[in-house]
């Protein structure tokens, strides 16, 4: 075999992979979407609502003392610390399925909707982990009141209608603001901009969360350690890494991390 015939070959089998992992590509980003549009069928919608406190302070000042001590402050991050261990306790929905490889991770949401003039929060999961959360958002709010409902809709006729996604520029591992080192609670601006819509208006924002593998902390720490040491991490210098990689943005395509 001379180098002409071996470049050849080499262009053949090139050109041959090339196809076979486009098809693959394919089929599997059309399953994934029957199978998320799947999931979508089998969702239950949470509404959540807990009781207001009224201290003095709150009568006299006609409900603008609890508003600034939640949203400021260390009651501020009191509170956020104990939703942000509710949302821990929910990596118990992570399967360990092989088709989870796949498919990716069961869903649910976090929503804010504004629907007739009134603001209500939404906690929308699998069916099947309805009493798992139910009995996760009652342990951590015990003066949660949890009525299953039906989708909601914010639609009305002859309206406009207009939405965007948030991603992440850069990969999860790298630095984010987290509530620790805020000072006031963010979403606050977003929600005062909702109570502004008009009664024959409507709008939601959603929070998509889905449960990652344990190791992902480590992972974290390693990537931190190589960026300050300049050291590869075994994990990031795998000789098979590549591969793994590859195969996993033909099979599922590129994974944005979504906030």
């Amino acid at each position: 075999m001379n180098w002409s015939q071996f470049f050849d070959l080499v262009l053949y089998w090139g050109i041959v992979i090339i196809i076979v992992g486009a098809v693959v590509r394919i089929i599997a980003l059309l399953l994934t979407r029957w199978w998320n549009f799947k999931r979508s069928l089998n969702l239950v919608f949470l509404r959540v609502m807990i009781p207001k406190k009224d201290s003095k302070e709150d009568k006299q000042s006609g409900g603008d003392a609890e508003h600034e001590q939640f949203g400021t402050g260390k009651e501020f991050k009191k509170i956020t610390g104990i939703m942000a261990h509710l949302l821990q306790n929910l990596q118990v929905i992570f399967s360990r399925k092989i088709r989870h490889r796949f498919i990716g991770q069961d869903f649910f949401s976090l929503e804010y909707a504004m629907i007739n003039g009134l603001l209500y929060f939404y906690v929308v999961v699998p069916r099947e982990f309805t009493y798992t959360v139910e009995k996760q958002i009652t342990g951590f709010y015990k003066d949660a009141v949890i009525d299953q409902v039906p989708d909601y809709n914010i639609f009305q006729k002859g309206n406009r209608s207009g939405g965007t996604y948030l991603i992440l520029r850069e990969s999860y591992s790298k630095p984010l603001y987290t509530f620790q080192k805020l000072e006031s609670e963010t979403l606050n601006p977003i929600l005062n901009a909702f109570s502004k819509i008009g009664d024959n208006e409507g709008a939601a924002l959603q929070i998509m969360l889905r449960p990652v593998r344990p190791g992902w902390r480590k992972k974290c720490r390693d990537l931190a350690d190589a960026m300050y040491t300049r050291k590869k991490t075994r994990w990031l210098s795998h000789p098979f890494g590549w591969l793994s990689s590859f195969l996993g943005i033909i099979v599922r395509g590129p994974q944005p991390e979504y906030i």
